[in-house]
């Protein structure tokens, strides 16, 4: 069943060479029973019905009366992950064998009915994105070492989640877009660093992959500043991953992810 949630035609390869399907001719060649169905999920059926017995029973029952309106429900249903499979099967299939319908039938969802069935089978912590615990991160962080938020797309969700944590912690917030990377904008940031660390304040760096070289300098600046352990002072920096951002602040920074999660 892996090879067939990998593939149907690979599924097809391999249980052909070890021999499985053999007197299933009458469902290889079985017609097609509903216009609407397309070529391709109607194949991927006749794989699962020559190969893996157990859905055998259901495609010969395909072309019978009261059959095709399920099918047809299943089949072009927004999440068809989420829609009961025809003829009763969720009460007797397992959630490997009602994956394998939805990989047949609609090869779009299947990130979705992979999420679907990691749930069904290891629970739902296992299936979700694990949300950014600002709280472990805040932990984890010295005055002398930075939190990055990383981020593909989203650059405003992380300044919002930043003032919101701050808020929260009833912490003094500043930030500071980095844009350019100028020697102009580079004074500025340094000032900024400089005066939040006297405060006690926290910091952003917004978008600071703009600003390689002033990155590049930014733990002699941090060492320089003496801070006592117990100083409020913390430096965040958001940022894109990029190939230029400096070694030695990803290694000594603590770092999480902020994107919106994709699915679910």
């Amino acid at each position: 069943e892996r090879e067939f949630i990998i593939s149907p035609t690979f599924a097809s390869t391999v249980m052909s060479t070890m021999g499985y399907g053999v007197g299933s001719d009458a469902r290889a060649n079985a017609r097609k029973p509903f216009d609407w169905m397309l070529d391709d999920q109607y194949h991927n059926l006749q794989v699962l019905a020559v190969y893996y017995q157990w859905f055998q029973d259901a495609f010969d029952k395909l072309p019978k009366d009261g059959r095709e309106m399920p099918w047809r429900t299943l089949c072009e249903n927004d999440k068809p992950e989420l829609t009961a499979l025809p003829d009763k099967m969720d009460d007797f299939y397992t959630p490997m064998q009602r994956y394998c319908v939805i990989r047949a039938l609609r090869s779009d969802r299947i990130m979705h009915a992979s999420s679907n069935f990691v749930a069904k089978v290891l629970g739902k912590k296992y299936a979700g994105e694990i949300p950014l615990d600002l709280p472990g991160v805040l932990r984890q962080s010295t005055p002398q070492t930075p939190i990055m938020l990383l981020y593909t797309s989203e650059s405003d969700l992380a300044e919002t989640l930043f003032v919101e944590f701050a808020a929260k912690k009833q912490e003094s917030c500043q930030v500071v877009y980095m844009s350019s990377g100028s020697a102009q904008e580079e004074r500025r940031a340094r000032r900024a660093v400089t005066k939040a660390a006297e405060e006690g304040q926290w910091l952003l760096l917004h978008n600071a992959h703009n600003a390689v070289h002033f990155l590049l300098t930014l733990d002699t600046i941090l060492q320089e500043r003496k801070l006592p352990a117990d100083s409020t002072f913390r430096l965040w920096l958001s940022a894109q991953p990029h190939p230029n951002l400096p070694i030695r602040l990803l290694q000594n920074s603590i770092k999480g992810v902020v994107d919106t999660p994709v699915m679910m």
